[in-house]
C-alpha cells in the first residue's frame, strides 16, 4: 500500500519574534514493512541554520533556526511512504492464553498472575462476548470503574478490599485493531499502531 502523506503545523505570534529555535521530529523510519520513498520538510520562513542528529532514543531529529524577524512560522512534512500488508502469524506457532500464564508464573512474578478482561460498559454490544472469554480465560471482569491506580500497580476495587492486577485483557474486533494497516475507512474509535 502506497501513502502520500502531508503535515503542517503553524505558530502565530502576537509580535515579532527576532529569533527562534525548534526541535523537529518529523523524519519518518524505515521499517521492516515500511520504506519511505520521499520526505521533505519545509519552513516558512526559511530557516537559517539546521542541524540533523539521532537522539538517545535512535530518532532522527532536526534542530533549526530562525534568525529573521517573524509573526508566524509553518513547517510541512510532504512524504510518500510503501507499507507491505501485515502478515498474521499461523495461529498453531503462536503459544496457548495458558502457557504464557503458566510462563508469566515462575519469573519475577511470585504468586499466580491476575489477569482481569476489560470491557467498557454492560451496555456494550460485545458484553456477551466479554463475559465469555473471563470465563474461558479464568479472568475476572471489570468496568474502568473497578480498576484504581496506587504506587504505581493497578487493582481491582472488591468488597474485600484493593486486590492488584497483573495483566489486562481488552477483547477488540478486528476492524478496530488497525484501521491504518488493515485499510478501514472509520479511523475515530480504532487504535492505531497495534497491528
Amino acid at each position: 500500500m502506497k501513502y502520500r502523506l502531508r503535515h503542517t503545523t503553524s505558530y502565530s505570534y502576537s509580535w515579532a519574534v527576532d529569533i527562534s529555535h525548534h526541535l523537529l521530529h518529523l523524519s519518518l523510519p524505515e521499517l521492516p514493512r515500511q520504506r519511505v520513498k520521499s520526505c521533505i520538510v519545509t519552513t516558512n520562513p526559511n530557516a537559517g541554520r539546521i542541524a540533523a542528529q539521532i537522539d538517545h532514543f535512535g530518532n532522527r531529529v532536526a534542530n533549526l533556526t530562525i534568525d529573521a524577524p517573524h509573526t508566524r512560522f509553518d513547517v510541512e512534512l510532504r512524504a510518500e511512504v510503501e507499507v507491505d500488508p501485515w502478515q498474521p502469524p499461523d495461529a498453531k506457532a503462536t503459544p496457548a492464553w495458558e502457557d504464557i500464564r503458566e510462563a508469566l508464573c515462575g519469573d519475577g512474578f511470585p504468586e499466580p498472575v491476575r489477569e482481569s478482561e476489560f470491557v467498557h460498559d454492560p451496555y456494550n454490544e460485545a458484553y456477551f462476548e466479554h463475559i465469555y472469554l473471563a470465563r474461558e480465560l479464568g479472568a475476572t471482569l471489570v468496568e474502568g470503574a473497578d480498576l484504581t491506580m496506587r504506587d504505581g500497580r493497578i487493582f481491582i476495587k472488591t468488597l474485600a478490599g484493593l486486590e492488584p492486577v497483573d495483566v489486562i485483557l481488552r477483547r477488540l474486533d478486528g476492524e478496530w485493531c488497525d484501521p491504518l494497516e488493515l485499510r478501514l475507512a472509520r479511523t475515530d474509535r480504532a487504535h492505531h499502531g497495534i497491528v
